[in-house]
């Protein structure tokens, strides 16, 4: 059985709610014309009929991947040259094609791919879970197989920071999911400037105190993010309230500032 998650880093120690476990196995996404449908059943867990589904290119029965647990993809070997680069690609879309590209059903929220040249992985549908949890049951597993077999960088491209988008959970709530922590702070602007300044016109202790003050608006947004204190979720919030309303477009979401705050350079919540 899993234990109660907690979270680590700020505010360590907090329980996390645990609700998104149960979709990892028991959901499936609908394809649809505009918009996709998520099902998650709810008393899967309780069922004697589960089952997996292993697919070596024979998927023969949609209605039998829909209701099973999970799918596990047994791949020929790519032939590839080993490295990271084709191994990602690999668990994303099987090489294609001519490869292994027909053991996926992306639908499906959790597939465990099994290669026979040793390139192994999980690919998840992330819209029922967070990848975090995907990743922490993943671990789980893993320290149980064993136990049976025993018995942020700064790149100098150009003065401004670039706008990311980093994942905070929040699970401190029931049925809570992510908000957005923003790392393009003043504060980063200004340590930024000072290390890509060429003229020496910043001293050494000047740097470090700029360093110090962003690490401090970083750690500073992300509490308040990850206790539900962030501005994103409750600007979408709004959005869409006004658009169940039928109310025209509110003048905030159209000014140039909200739509350049959207458009991220980097998103780094994305979990292979």
């Amino acid at each position: 059985m899993l234990p109660v998650d907690v979270a680590r880093g700020q505010l360590a120690g907090t329980p996390l709610c645990m609700k998104q476990y149960y979709h990892l196995f028991t959901s499936y996404r609908y394809p649809g014309l505009k918009t996709d449908t998520l099902k998650v059943d709810m008393n899967t867990a309780s069922s004697t009929s589960e089952h997996m589904i292993v697919a070596c290119k024979n998927q023969d029965s949609l209605a039998l991947i829909e209701s099973s647990i999970c799918v596990v993809c047994l791949d020929e070997p790519c032939g590839l040259p080993p490295s990271d680069t084709n191994r990602a690609l690999m668990m994303l879309h099987g090489g294609g094609c001519e490869r292994n590209g027909a053991n996926r059903w992306y639908d499906k929220s959790m597939q465990f791919v099994v290669g026979m040249d040793g390139v192994c992985g999980v690919v998840c549908e992330h819209s029922p879970f967070e990848g975090i949890v995907m990743v922490q049951c993943s671990e789980f597993l893993m320290k149980h197989m064993e136990s049976l077999e025993d018995g942020s960088a700064f790149q100098r491209q150009s003065t401004f920071p670039s706008k990311k988008a980093a994942s905070a959970s929040l699970r401190r709530f029931q049925e809570g999911r992510v908000d957005n922590i923003r790392s393009a702070t003043p504060a980063v602007l200004a340590f930024v400037k000072s290390m890509a300044d060429e003229g020496a016109t910043f001293t050494d202790s000047e740097k470090i105190k700029r360093l110090k003050d962003a690490l401090k608006a970083q750690t500073d947004y992300t509490i308040a993010a990850i206790t539900g204190m962030a501005i994103d979720n409750h600007l979408l919030g709004l959005l869409k309230v006004s658009k169940e309303l039928k109310m025209e477009r509110p003048d905030i979401f159209c000014d140039e500032t909200y739509l350049a705050s959207n458009h991220f350079i980097l998103s780094t919540s994305q979990v292979e």
